[in-house]
């Protein structure tokens, strides 16, 4: 249910300390990509079903985006440093 996805900055913090605790390790994979699976079971069990999007289509969607923007964030954090 809806109830279940965290809301405003708890939600927020309760993402950021998931993706920092990332431990390659433990990681899974979904596509090409490493995921923790905390983070994966957030998305995979509370987010995504009360959005109505499929898994696969999701982290699909997902990796293009981050192989799509890599290379030019890459350039645009060598610029900023």
């Amino acid at each position: 249910s809806a109830s279940k996805v965290p809301r405003g900055i708890k939600g927020l913090n309760l993402m950021v300390e998931i993706i920092i605790m990332v431990d390659f390790d433990k990681s899974i994979r979904k596509g090409e990509l490493q995921v923790a699976p905390e983070l994966a079971g957030f998305v995979d069990d509370l987010l995504l079903p009360c959005l109505g999007i499929d898994s696969d289509r999701f982290w699909s969607g997902f990796e293009s985006i981050i192989n799509n923007f890599t290379s030019r964030n890459n350039e645009l954090l060598s610029i900023r440093d």
